[in-house]
């Protein structure tokens, strides 16, 4: 998946072609500042099955903003950053538990096997690591938390959903459609805030 100047396309060796259509390319490319696009940049998130592309808006200094494509569904959504100049998958453990120190390691010389200034390390667990100048911060994703435990507030939105969603249909919109209740898939921690709206 490539960002251009004028579209992000996807191209599969042999041919190419865009991957947004109409009005998500109007809205990436109206907003995106011009004289920055240079620092925009696309990145995988594999474990989640999307592609994150991240520019900087008119009168930022960093990217605060990605159109993320969920390819497995062929669906898009805007994410926001928490001011990124770059982003890459990698194994990243976000324990808040403290590393082992050696002033508070109890262990001798000779039987002590443990180490020190580390934290527990899982190498299976792949996830987005973004570097963010603004808050001078290292930041994962998913659970939108800091190295240093402080997480970030950001806003996840999904645009043009049809009621009703019927699958291989178009939407139908020729009654007016009520909704009157909302399941969110999402996953956290126990005490994470997670406001939901609808609107039109």
């Amino acid at each position: 998946i490539v960002m251009g100047q004028e579209d992000v396309i996807i191209h599969d060796g042999q041919q190419a072609k865009s991957l947004l259509k109409g009005r998500w390319r109007k809205q990436l490319y109206s907003d995106i500042d011009d004289t920055k696009i240079q620092q925009s940049f696309v990145a995988l998130n594999w474990a989640q099955k999307e592609v994150w592309i991240c520019y900087i808006p008119r009168g930022m200094t960093y990217c605060s903003q990605a159109v993320v494509w969920k390819f497995d569904e062929d669906k898009l959504s805007i994410r926001e950053l928490p001011g990124v100049l770059h982003m890459a998958e990698g194994q990243a453990d976000f324990s808040t538990a403290d590393p082992l120190t050696w002033d508070t390691d109890s262990g001798t010389w000779d039987s002590d096997q443990t180490t020190w200034d580390t934290y527990a390390y899982n190498q299976f667990a792949r996830r987005l690591v973004m570097a963010s100048p603004q808050n001078t911060k290292l930041y994962g994703y998913p659970y939108q938390q800091s190295f240093d435990g402080v997480p970030f507030t950001a806003y996840l939105e999904r645009t043009g959903l049809g009621l009703p969603v019927n699958a291989q249909q178009p939407p139908d919109y020729t009654s007016v459609k009520s909704v009157t209740r909302i399941w969110p898939r999402i996953h956290g921690d126990a005490g994470n805030v997670v406001n939901v709206y609808i609107g039109l």
